[in-house]
């Protein structure tokens, strides 16, 4: 199964068509260890992103979806939307499904099309008139899903202020046309979002002040440019990119979806983030090393806690490929058991 993060760094998606987690209060703890298999108690809600399956999935999507409705799981996220497809996941060569027919298929089975990844708003330089024209008809299509929900889990390329706020004005615009059509737009974190980027003026100021630290602690020695680089990724400058992205989009247009996981992979607290921005994060993904519950470094007792008093209804579960080689279907259904075993998700 090709890595997700390796996809949205490599693919160009068609329009319309390690830093060690900090010892924080999210941190693990033996009491997430997954219980024992047993028949999942019925939950309210469970959601599953489909790019958690994948190739498996795109072998047979009808009795797959069967199987995740038999799991526990309620609600899906989809990935894989091109040239008017609904496809198992991303990059697996699926012919796909028309949009009508998904939805019929899930409905069917009585699982709910809540959500879908798509990355085109990213593309950010693509000339206006071109992007709207294509994404128009991309939320058409997700109208007719059904969802409630576009997110874009692709980080845009962007190097300066400048190119950030060009970004942000895609993602408002993405954000008017899925609202006009009763749909809200949201953007999905990998890592990446939890560093910094900073000004010149920034930049030159922190270096001033590294130098001026190291000649007072250290008057003996000369501040190599080595020493002060070093110091300068320690104390990096600026504003991380997650919150730029909020600072610089309408709150009526673009909402969040916090990655509970990779935000632990970029040295974050997630319940931090739920708690202080909790008027932008409206979705969760439920992410671990593989199996939900299994790894001890997520407190998911705490995550669900603090989601839950702030008002957020709605996760997904996803998992990447397994570096064991064990089958997606194994885990994902292994994270359901899981979720359905704790009291404190609803």
């Amino acid at each position: 199964m090709i890595s997700r993060r390796n996809f949205l760094k490599t693919s160009a998606l068609t329009l319309g068509g390690m830093s060690l987690p900090s010892l924080i209060s999210c941190a693990g703890g033996n009491e997430n260890k997954a219980a024992e298999a047993a028949a999942p108690a019925p939950k309210e809600f469970i959601g599953l992103q489909t790019y958690s399956l994948g190739a498996e999935l795109a072998a047979d999507v009808p009795g797959g979806l069967a199987k995740v409705k038999s799991f526990g799981y309620t609600d899906l996220e989809l990935a894989g939307y091109n040239n008017g497809r609904i496809h198992a996941g991303y990059g697996d060569g699926d012919e796909g499904y028309a949009p009508a027919d998904y939805k019929k298929l899930c409905d069917d089975l009585g699982l709910n099309i809540l959500s879908a990844h798509l990355g085109t708003p990213s593309q950010y330089k693509t000339p206006e008139a071109e992007f709207t024209e294509a994404w128009k008809k991309t939320v058409e299509d997700h109208v007719t899903l059904g969802c409630t929900y576009i997110v874009d889990p692709s980080m845009p390329q962007c190097a300066t202020i400048d190119e950030v706020k060009q970004a942000c004005d895609r993602f408002n615009l993405a954000g008017k046309i899925c609202k006009e059509a009763g749909i809200q737009f949201g953007y999905h974190n990998h890592n990446n979002e939890f560093t910094k980027l900073a000004t010149p003026e920034q930049i030159k100021e922190k270096r001033e002040e590294i130098i001026e630290m190291m000649k007072k602690r250290f008057p003996q020695m000369k501040p190599t440019d080595e020493m002060i680089n070093g110091m300068m990724r320690r104390n990096a400058p600026g504003t991380m990119y997650e919150q730029l992205y909020m600072d610089n989009t309408d709150p009526e247009l673009v909402c969040f979806q916090l990655d509970v996981y990779w935000c632990m992979i970029g040295d974050q607290d997630p319940c931090e983030w739920i708690t202080e921005h909790s008027d932008r994060i409206k979705l969760l993904h439920i992410k671990d090393r593989w199996i939900i519950g299994d790894s001890g470094m997520m407190n998911w007792k705490n995550i669900f806690t603090r989601a839950k008093a702030v008002g957020i209804k709605h996760f997904f579960v996803e998992l990447e490929s397994d570096p064991k080689g064990r089958k997606q279907f194994e885990g994902v259904e292994k994270s359901a058991q899981f979720l359905a075993s704790q009291d404190y998700v609803w």
